[in-house]
């Protein structure tokens, strides 16, 4: 997760809302409980002062799961 704003520190619990793009013409959307678990300087961008952001999702639904597991590996097919 990478945000231009600071959002909390390491250990702090945070509400996420996602849209994942499922299928071709099809998106899902999630609002999942996530805890902090590290927080790293951007380097993408060496004027700004983004960080990223390292979560652990709090007890997702099983559907949930297979909706951040589906999108996660079509993502990995991509690269």
């Amino acid at each position: 997760l990478e945000s231009s704003r600071e959002l909390g520190e390491i250990g702090d619990e945070l509400i996420v809302s996602l849209r994942l793009n499922l299928f071709e013409n099809d998106s899902g959307y999630l609002l999942l409980r996530a805890r902090i678990r590290r927080i790293i300087p951007s380097e993408s961008d060496a004027t700004s002062e983004s960080l990223l952001y390292g979560i652990s999702f709090q007890e997702p639904s099983q559907t949930e799961r297979l909706m951040l597991e589906n999108f996660i590996f079509k993502n990995m097919e991509r690269e």
